[in-house]
């Protein structure tokens, strides 16, 4: 690549100004909720009604306006600033072809609030995969960028 600033001066880049992120060329599948009265998803108790999109996807995963319901899940990390959620659709449904293309109702979207290397819970699944060596079930995860009524949720989840 051609430098295009004088060596010991400031870049775009350099001074933070990085485009937003719907702007930025995307490698991780993207996950739109939108809920039906456009207010945030703060309830462990009770499930709000949303619409669901995946995009950035291979084509054949990807879906648009699904109906399905949301509600904050877990303990402590229910009260943090980066929330988990669970994702409950209408009908059962495949979520990027995890768990060798099962179709479940319910989907959980782990925040890792805790975990800045994002690596424990993805590292502890494909442990067991590998240890069960297909004796018993453990569950594949995926990364996605999360938007929630527009808004993009920091982070991976």
């Amino acid at each position: 690549a051609e430098q295009t600033t004088e060596p010991g001066t400031e870049s775009d880049t350099e001074q933070g100004t990085e485009p937003p992120p719907e702007e930025q060329a995307w490698t991780l599948p993207i996950l739109r909720i939108d809920t039906t009265d456009g207010h945030d998803v703060t309830s462990k108790d009770h499930y709000k009604t949303c619409t669901v999109t995946l995009e950035n996807c291979s084509e054949p995963m990807q879906f648009a306006d699904v109906t399905a319901n949301i509600r904050v899940r877990g303990n402590s990390t229910a009260v943090t600033e980066k929330k988990p959620f669970r994702l409950k659709f209408d009908k059962k449904r495949n979520m990027l072809g995890l768990n060798d293309g099962a179709k479940c109702k319910s989907w959980c979207l782990m925040a890792d609030y805790y975990d800045y290397s994002l690596m424990r819970n993805s590292l502890s699944f494909r442990m067991c995969q590998q240890l069960l060596d297909g004796y018993s079930f453990a569950s594949e995860c995926t990364w996605v960028e999360l938007y929630v009524n527009g808004d993009y949720q920091e982070g991976k989840y």
